[in-house]
């Protein structure tokens, strides 16, 4: 588990847990782009490759953020 590598407890979806959930589309690609890239470290692997799928939101303790991307 990812977790683990940095000591972090394990999360699970439950009644009265936080929610951490990521939202994702399977159907969807993304493109990786250097304009795109959130991290400050700019060095992404993947700057120009094309990947399987696409994040638009999350829920994080409460908060809830879509990527809403114009085309």
């Amino acid at each position: 588990m990812p977790r683990s590598i940095f000591n972090m407890e394990p999360q699970s979806i439950g009644i009265g847990n936080k929610a951490c959930i990521t939202l994702f589309r399977l159907e969807n690609e993304t493109v990786i782009q250097r304009n795109n890239v959130k991290s400050k470290s700019k060095n992404n692997p993947f700057i120009g490759n094309k990947l399987s799928g696409s994040v638009y939101g999350i829920i994080n303790n409460g908060l809830f953020v879509l990527n809403i991307i114009e085309s």
